[in-house]
């Protein structure tokens, strides 16, 4: 799941499934997981620069509160495979 598609536009696989939306959206979230063998995690908090003790833009519990949505619909679906990747943004 990713907000904007367009972005990944390099991503070609029959194997992966991409979804539109966001993870607060518990009915999107639970659609694009459902069915998969694993869930591919890459949040990130906008922040004002690279550094990680810049200040944060947006919602601060924005990658706590994703993740427990993204857990809570996992195991709501029998999901236990996760892959993350850890992502920094510079706006």
């Amino acid at each position: 799941m990713v907000r904007d598609k367009s972005k990944l536009s390099e991503v070609n696989s029959d194997k992966v499934t991409i979804f539109e939306g966001t993870p607060e959206k518990k009915r999107r979230r639970v659609r694009a997981m459902k069915g998969t063998g694993a869930v591919i995690i890459a949040l990130n908090q906008v922040r004002k620069s690279d550094n990680p003790f810049s200040k944060v833009i947006g919602n601060p519990h924005f990658l706590s509160t994703a993740m427990q949505n993204v857990v809570d619909s996992m195991k709501k679906l029998g999901l236990e495979r996760v892959i993350g990747k850890e992502m920094i943004q510079n706006r």
